[in-house]
């Protein structure tokens, strides 16, 4: 089951989701069995990122989180991108 908000929920803080009951039909079509009402809590941590700006300029070396250096991430992970100014970024590749 996926539950998307609209619009989506981007600040920091506790949320519950409560579903009533009888919302969802448990097992087959015949057994009319439904749910009890229940909550989801979750809490988000930090605001998310809205949006992502990058520099139009080549990486000057790219590394594992081991500190491996790779010439061409392509493989899904976090790698750490040093641009050729001495900044850092950490990058996610999926």
């Amino acid at each position: 089951m996926q539950i998307n908000f609209d619009p989506v929920v981007k600040e920091k803080g506790d949320y519950d989701v409560v579903f009533a009951r009888r919302v969802f039909l448990l097992g087959e079509e015949g057994e009319k069995r439904f749910n009890e009402e229940f909550k989801l809590h979750y809490n988000i941590l930090q605001s998310s990122i809205d949006s992502i700006t990058g520099a139009d300029t080549v990486p000057a070396a790219v590394y594992t989180l081991q500190g491996v250096k790779v010439a061409n991430p392509t493989t899904p992970g976090i790698y750490i991108v040093t641009g050729a100014d001495g900044t850092t970024r950490k990058v996610v590749v999926r």
